[in-house]
């Protein structure tokens, strides 16, 4: 387990509001995961166990902070998986994260501005920005980032 501990560290940067933010593979809901012999965990359940304790098999390991990628075992506490959908409606994450909040976001809102402002075409736009011409298309017909004015 000491192994185990020594990535856990070295994976890491300081966030904000003291959190410990996860640097290696996370999936795709923003949560870190490293491998542990020869499974693949989530590396704040790991973080848990290493710092706290074992986790019971019906409990979640949930973030004070809400922040996905924080692996700091102050920011913890457990809870049944209807505690954690009650925070998660609580705090308001029932909603899809929109814009530069969405993890697989490629683009910030200055960009958005200047894509809406841009008279060239789509394809050449596209390119310079590393996405789809319909990507273009929609931000133009405002049928995503609707809330960059």
């Amino acid at each position: 387990m000491a192994e185990v501990h020594h990535t856990l560290i070295s994976k890491t940067r300081p966030g904000p509001n003291g959190c410990v933010e996860w640097t290696a593979y996370r999936i795709n809901g923003g949560y870190g995961r490293l491998r542990v012999g020869q499974k693949m965990k989530l590396a704040h359940r790991v973080s848990y166990e290493l710092s706290i304790g074992p986790i019971p098999d019906e409990l979640c390991v949930l973030h004070r902070c809400d922040n996905r990628g924080c692996i700091n075992p102050d920011h913890f506490f457990l809870g049944t998986y209807k505690d954690n959908c009650q925070d998660m409606y609580a705090k308001g994450r029932n909603r899809p994260a929109l814009g530069d909040r969405n993890v697989n976001n490629k683009l910030t809102p200055e960009q958005i501005v200047q894509i809406r402002k841009d008279k060239r075409g789509k394809t050449v736009i596209a390119k310079e920005f590393g996405i789809n011409r319909s990507t273009v298309a929609d931000i133009r017909n405002r049928k995503i980032w609707k809330h960059i004015p």
